[in-house]
């Protein structure tokens, strides 16, 4: 829990990258929620989890939900589809002996992740809405539009 929501955190690493939710951004997605879905393993449930989400949701302009996906549902999770991946390319590249070495790799490589590549990531996310929606919901749907194949 401290992790998620302790400054510097993941709930403040999130609204620095994906500032275009902030209330007076300007922007289309201003003052929307971003929705931060887990897959709903006890670590992520734990008693007392949910009074701290809710706790810690608001904050600068931008609002944080948490909620959890569907046991044996279709992997909707941003997170899973595609960005852990872009981020994972982005740590090979550097070389890594300790764990210490994986974490401070992966927290700079996560610093330098310029924003605008999360586009790419929803753009993930919307194919693969559409491929559930083709499937009629099912788990079995191809990931694919326009020749694009994933």
């Amino acid at each position: 829990r401290e992790f998620m929501t302790m400054e510097g955190g993941v709930f403040d690493s999130i609204r620095k990258k994906m500032w275009w939710f902030r209330e007076d951004s300007g922007e289309p997605d201003a003052g929307k929620p971003i929705i931060l879905q887990q897959d709903g393993a006890r670590p992520h449930t734990a008693k007392g989890n949910d009074a701290t989400w809710l706790d810690h949701q608001y904050r600068d302009g931008i609002t944080i939900h948490v909620e959890v996906q569907p046991a044996q549902s279709p992997d909707v999770n941003c997170l899973d589809l595609a960005f852990f991946n872009s981020l994972q390319s982005d740590t090979r590249c550097v070389a890594q002996r300790t764990m210490m070495d994986i974490q401070t790799t992966v927290e700079k490589c996560w610093h330098e992740y310029a924003d605008r590549r999360m586009i790419g990531v929803w753009r993930c996310l919307f194919i693969s809405y559409h491929g559930i929606l083709e499937s009629l919901g099912d788990n079995t749907y191809s990931r694919h539009r326009d020749d694009r194949f994933w």
